[in-house]
């Protein structure tokens, strides 16, 4: 990834400052985020699925 590219992703370049092939890309990340938003499940997840997790992690 770009320099420019992965400012701008964090939030400290505006994508007006990126040229157009950064443009582009930041596009493309923008629309994959976007639908991890709306395909993620909304609210706490069941507690055997966080027990299985955490016990996973431990």
């Amino acid at each position: 990834m770009k320099d420019e590219l992965h400012r701008h992703l964090d939030g400290d370049m505006p994508v007006e400052e990126l040229g157009q092939p950064q443009r582009d890309e930041a596009d493309e990340w923008d629309r994959m985020v976007a639908s991890f938003r709306t395909t993620a499940p909304k609210g706490a997840m069941p507690p055997w699925l966080e027990q299985n997790v955490m016990s996973e992690i431990e």
